[in-house]
């Protein structure tokens, strides 16, 4: 069973760290000021928050969508794909996708995911001094505005469907959750109870994370062979080009320029000693946000993959590796609706030229890796979910 990465020395949650309610005042804020949650080092659900953070990147609309709030503020409903009833896709066929949406002619998987709204009450990580526990680097929200907890409670949300799924029995009461638990906020999850979650639990990889948040048709491939074509993306022969032509060289910025056009996410393999100081973490999921090219910033003549360590900080990074620590990223900032292809309408923000110092982004856990060579000895897959 997938386990958390041994190679990292976790900061552990402190006794008086606790989910919260009673004096939790602030309204959830829909609209998300910063695409990039960022998570602490003590749970072991990097395959979510690397496909989350990756759906916020390029479609904060869809974050909003997916959020409900009742009127009396006591509750908040979260959206997911539930896939119970069939087999998602593990076959190494990269063209057949993870969970198709819609009924396709293969015999090999063909589940439709049912719409699940999972519910839970505004309970939130806070320290001792009761202020939110990701400003010591323990919690998945954000950004540091009080209000910004979404992250954290879409988390707790996902735990909950994670035991649903799992068919496993709460660590808190020994029982399994049936369906209309799921929207009862008196058998929401204790932080116990999240903490128990293994990786595999939490859905294993990001790919599959992607299929239970979006239940559009998602896509995993290995990262070192050739590249057939799959979900709208044009087949290459490597990984830099399946990337660069696929997710980020639309001439339309509104449609992918540089910055990932889908939700796009990669992992690592269980061990190596590749990753022994290397500041890469073994057995660990990451968001791809981009690329960066001698057009848009390299610091010299390689072609970089800018990258997001779900922790929101990185380890050390060794320059031996090829690793971009320095130059300035170019990229355009725009929401993107998963979907039909169609521009979002409830929540549509300007096409802007946005940069990105990748020297002094590392404590936000963005990095650049060169793409032809390097990324491939650390990074065993990639995966996707399709639709704009």
């Amino acid at each position: 069973m997938m386990t958390c990465p041994s190679t990292v020395n976790y900061k552990q949650i402190p006794s008086t760290l606790q989910f919260y309610s009673s004096n939790f005042t602030p309204t959830v804020q829909k609209i998300p000021s910063s695409p990039n949650p960022i998570q602490g080092q003590c749970l072991c659900d990097c395959p979510f928050i690397a496909a989350l953070a990756s759906i916020a990147w390029v479609n904060r609309n869809f974050i909003i969508k997916n959020i409900t709030i009742n009127s009396s503020g006591n509750s908040y409903t979260f959206n997911f794909w539930d896939y119970k009833g069939h087999q998602i896709q593990t076959s190494t066929d990269p063209t057949v996708p993870l969970n198709p949406a819609t009924p396709l002619n293969t015999p090999v998987c063909n589940p439709t995911g049912i719409l699940t709204p999972v519910t839970v009450s505004p309970q939130v990580l806070l320290d001792s001094n009761g202020s939110l526990a990701n400003s010591s680097g323990f919690y998945g929200a954000g950004s540091n505005n009080v209000n910004e907890v979404w992250p954290g409670l879409y988390e707790r949300a996902y735990a909950k469907f994670c035991y649903y799924e799992n068919g496993i029995p709460l660590k808190s009461t020994g029982s399994q959750l049936s369906l209309s638990d799921l929207t009862n906020t008196s058998k929401d999850p204790t932080l116990a109870d999240v903490l128990n979650l293994s990786k595999l639990q939490w859905g294993g990889n990001a790919a599959t994370a992607l299929t239970y948040l979006t239940g559009q048709n998602c896509y995993s491939f290995n990262s070192t062979p050739t590249f057939p074509a799959a979900g709208g993306v044009p087949a290459a022969s490597s990984i830099l080009n399946f990337i660069y032509a696929g997710f980020c060289a639309s001439p339309n910025p509104a449609y992918g320029k540089y910055k990932t056009r889908y939700p796009l996410v990669t992992w690592t393999a269980p061990s190596g000693s590749q990753y022994n100081n290397s500041g890469i973490r073994a057995d660990h999921c990451y968001s791809i946000l981009g690329v960066l090219t001698p057009g848009n910033g390299s610091p010299n003549s390689n072609n970089y993959f800018v990258l997001r360590d779900t922790y929101g900080a990185t380890l050390p990074l060794t320059a031996g590796i090829n690793l971009a620590e320095s130059g300035t990223w170019t990229w355009y900032d725009v929401g993107f609706t998963i979907g039909p292809t169609t521009k979002q309408t409830l929540f549509t923000p300007p096409i802007i030229q946005q940069t990105t110092n990748l020297a002094s982004s590392p404590p936000n856990g963005i990095f650049g890796i060169e793409a032809s060579t390097t990324f491939p000895q650390y990074f065993t897959n990639i995966g996707w979910a399709q639709g704009y």
